[in-house]
């Protein structure tokens, strides 16, 4: 595969060899690697291709990112079932809900509290 390079960023990727005059005009340069490694975590280092190493706060972020992944479907159903025994008046099914909310934001906040203060 074929890694495009505008400085050290790669910016895309062609499985043919490409015209090396046409991107060196463009301040481009193209790689032959048979790693495999995807185009934002591609990186040139003194004329090698290597998978960049993602800084504490990008690790973080993508742990948001997944957390908030992995709790949103809970958060919905929750939000769903509690406007549905409210427009059906149950008491008891909407306190159980809003306890089960409670809970679930306990969790979901002692949880991205730990990824924020790693």
């Amino acid at each position: 595969m074929w890694y495009l390079f505008r400085g050290t960023s790669c910016i895309g990727l062609c499985s043919d060899a490409p015209n090396t005059e046409i991107l060196k005009g463009q301040g481009v340069v193209a790689i032959f690697s048979e790693k495999n490694i995807q185009v934002d975590k591609a990186v040139l280092v003194e004329d090698e291709i290597q998978e960049k190493i993602p800084t504490l706060a990008e690790k973080r972020t993508q742990a948001l990112i997944d957390l908030d992944a992995q709790y949103d479907s809970y958060f919905t159903a929750l939000s769903k079932s509690l406007g549905l025994a409210m427009l059906d008046n149950d008491a008891d099914l909407i306190n159980e809900l809003r306890a089960d909310y409670v809970e679930l934001k306990r969790v979901y906040d002692a949880n991205k509290g730990e990824i924020e203060n790693g």
